[in-house]
């Protein structure tokens, strides 16, 4: 953590914040999380598996308390919530230690190969730095605290900080974009800021945007080497899994110059865009792993294991809608395995295909409202790989060069099995030394694993989303099974270096060259962007030559070597798969580390310290919080009509759109210029063009008190004739904001 601590003030949070939040952390998180795993758990525990599962049971049962005291007008007793989790499961943890079934286990080594390997906490902090490292790089420098300089936020963060605003000061949540609207969404992560906000006091911004994401990294770092130690009795696996996950991405050495950061599994882009993704990801992890050990009877049979899997499966419903559906599928393909090949039922497994079922169902009802997230079935969402860059750095190329219909139609088949390849071969290269020896595709963990990554490739071919294309949210949680299956056989592959014995002189000199050529490509910039068709060719011809005279080289100076060549090719994937990385997203973190924005929607730093304050506060203003409401400006574009809520005071959110007209009406829609607001918007642009009629009727219909005036990315406004129908309260360069008087509106 004090890696984490350490990047978080160098991208600007306040020391005092960051170690407050560290102490809520441990207290509302991880202690309540680990004595009820601890209590429900029937085996003993290390403290790598006690703080990782105990960590993510926390977050369940700190968002459970949040919603149950905000529900319930009882805010003040989440105080009491560690409190009273200790006296319920205190007494039985104490117990269970006194008894002697507590672990011994003082580290989290594993043996291996008949011996310790006390290295391996060293490993995973080193991982554990590496990733946080990458992701504050990549993220914190286009985020900069508000009030520091002129910034340009992904729509979504506002959204979200919008949405944590909600939550902390009204329930139910309802959606910040249009008055009254519900908020059917996986809205977890959003509470869990929250409740940090409500017991600390830190601001929404800071927590959102510094604090609360290195810490979910860590976590899922930490559940990866539980995962291995516990399914393959390796902790290195589960970390070489963390490092395929983070590090290893899709075979594209080439990019665009325009982009700033990949659309693509390894590129971030989910990380960083996507709060509800990341903070899925230790949920996933966990179910997987549990799941796991009652298919491979690691631990005891219980009503404990089953509780947990539960209260797990209750976070992961409400992280994101996509992780339960992964699961039940997965559940389903290992019972019809375990059918087929052992002519018996498991009817654990079954029980626990149960407990996710009736988890799926009681969100659909209540939380997602009878919506499925705008997932649906389509025999054609394949498709959606033709749309990799890997796959259009050479379709949309050589259609302008072969403009013949035919050829077009061809190349959208063929792109759906490049882009495949091109987005798996790496990270998965591992299922090759895995799946080459029949008997271990036998053993339960590999089973499992293989069903969850199973239900990810179906997801990728037969359900698509109109938001995205493709429900790629649910296919990347499921490749984490994969990446831990890919892991298990790189690690059967380092088995068989005794036979190279010898000849380290030879291998190191194969690799330090296949090094060199990749670090010459990163060094030109303008070498890997797409220019024309042939530069493409030529970039990915150099890297396939350079590979042949690798795998060329293994069986020359290795003759002694068996499979030396295969693991020559595994190494070459392995290396062209890392290149993404440093080649997009880290270039553009480093090269600028504290970007400012110029143009677009954007807020200038007296907009961006006033966000800061009213999201947390709801207005910095001298006003009366309770009854706060605000309207912002909005643009032409439909999909930005921003009439604010009734007495919320929730503002600056960019998302004119709700999430369930959205889903009711089709995205398509939308886009296409179709507004299920049409009536607010047109009632929002009249009040802000200064007409009377229209400010009494947003103060008559819809409570609002204060109208906020967003100098750089609204509509033109009347100011004048708005200044005349109250008092201004807040004024600084790009942002106003006016207090209604009942008098002058009339």
């Amino acid at each position: 953590m004090l890696a984490g601590l350490l990047l978080v003030l160098l991208y600007g949070a306040p020391l005092g914040s960051a170690l407050l939040y560290l102490a809520y952390l441990a207290c509302f998180v991880i202690l309540p999380g680990w004595l009820v795993f601890f209590t429900l758990s029937p085996d003993s525990l290390g403290i790598l598996r006690g703080v990782a599962f105990g960590w993510v049971v926390g977050y369940t049962l700190e968002v459970l308390a949040f919603m149950a005291t905000a529900a319930t007008g009882t805010r003040p007793l989440l105080y009491a919530y560690p409190l009273l989790v200790a006296a319920i499961f205190g007494p039985f943890a104490f117990r269970k230690y006194r008894s002697g079934r507590a672990g011994d286990e003082a580290v989290p080594e594993v043996a291996e190969a008949g011996r310790t390997l006390p290295a391996v906490p060293v490993a995973i902090a080193i991982v554990c730095v590496a990733a946080m490292a990458v992701f504050a790089i990549v993220q914190f420098a286009g985020t900069p605290l508000p009030g520091t300089r002129s910034v340009s936020y992904f729509q979504d963060f506002s959204w979200t900080i919008s949405l944590a605003a909600d939550a902390l000061h009204h329930w139910p949540l309802t959606d910040p974009s249009v008055s009254g609207e519900p908020m059917p969404y996986h809205y977890f992560s959003i509470l869990h800021i929250a409740s940090v906000s409500q017991i600390t006091g830190i601001d929404l911004p800071t927590i959102f945007l510094r604090l609360w994401s290195l810490p979910v990294i860590a976590l899922t770092i930490l559940l990866f080497a539980e995962a291995g130690r516990s399914l393959f009795r390796s902790t290195c696996v589960g970390l070489l899994a963390a490092v395929l996950f983070f590090f290893v991405g899709e075979l594209q050495l080439v990019t665009f110059a325009a982009a700033s950061v990949t659309f693509g599994w390894f590129g971030f882009s989910f990380l960083i865009y996507s709060p509800s993704f990341l903070f899925g990801l230790p949920f996933v992890l966990a179910l997987v792993t549990l799941i796991g050990e009652r298919m491979t009877a690691r631990t005891a049979r219980s009503f404990g294991v089953l509780a947990l899997i539960a209260l797990l499966a209750v976070g992961a419903g409400g992280a994101k809608v996509s992780i339960l559906p992964l699961m039940l599928l997965a559940t389903g393909l290992a019972v019809a395995w375990r059918l087929l090949a052992d002519r018996r039922l498991d009817r654990e497994l079954v029980a626990i295909g149960f407990i996710l079922a009736a988890a799926q169902a009681v969100y659909y009802l209540t939380l997602y409202r009878g919506h499925s997230s705008g997932l649906e079935p389509d025999l054609k969402a394949s498709e959606f790989l033709n749309h990799l860059w890997v796959v259009t750095s050479f379709t949309n190329q050589l259609t302008e060069w072969i403009p013949w219909n035919w050829f077009a139609d061809f190349l959208s088949v063929a792109g759906v099995f490049f882009g495949l390849a091109g987005m798996l071969l790496a990270p998965m290269v591992g299922l090759f030394w895995l799946y080459r020896r029949g008997t271990l595709r036998s053993s339960p963990a590999i089973v499992w694993l293989s069903s969850v990554f199973a239900a990810a490739l179906l997801m990728l071919f037969f359900i698509s989303s109109p938001a995205s294309g493709n429900q790629l949210y649910a296919v990347f949680y499921g490749f984490m099974a994969g990446v831990l299956l890919s892991a298990a056989g790189l690690r059967r592959a380092w088995d068989l270096r005794p036979e190279a014995s010898g000849r380290l002189t030879a291998i190191v000199v194969l690799a330090a060259g296949w090094v060199l050529l990749l670090a010459l490509l990163l060094a030109d910039p303008d070498l890997l962007d797409i220019g024309s068709l042939s530069q493409t060719v030529a970039v990915y011809s150099i890297a396939i030559a350079a590979a042949a005279l690798l795998w060329l080289a293994a069986r020359l100076l290795l003759p002694g070597v068996p499979r030396a060549a295969a693991l020559a090719v595994t190494f070459v994937i392995l290396l062209a798969g890392a290149v993404d990385l440093p080649a997009t997203d880290l270039r553009a973190g480093l090269s600028n580390p504290v970007r400012e924005a110029t143009t677009g929607y954007r807020m200038t730093p007296p907009c961006t310290g006033h966000f800061a304050g009213c999201a947390t506060k709801l207005l910095r203003t001298p006003c009366s919080p309770s009854t706060t409401s605000t309207q912002k400006r909005s643009s032409s574009d439909p999909r930005r009509t921003t009439t604010r809520r009734s007495r919320r005071g929730v503002l600056f959110s960019l998302a004119g759109r709700t999430v369930q007209k959205v889903r009711d009406v089709g995205l398509d829609r939308v886009i296409g210029g179709f507004n299920p607001f049409a009536a607010r918007k047109k009632l929002n642009d009249e009040a802000f063009a200064g007409d009377p009629g229209a400010v009494a009727r947003l103060k008559d219909d819809y409570g609002v008190e204060y109208l906020l005036i967003d100098e750089i990315n609204g509509d033109p406004a009347d100011v004048e004739a708005l200044s005349r129908m109250g008092e201004t309260v807040f004024a600084e360069p790009g942002v106003r904001v006016i207090r209604l008087d009942p008098a002058a509106v009339g």
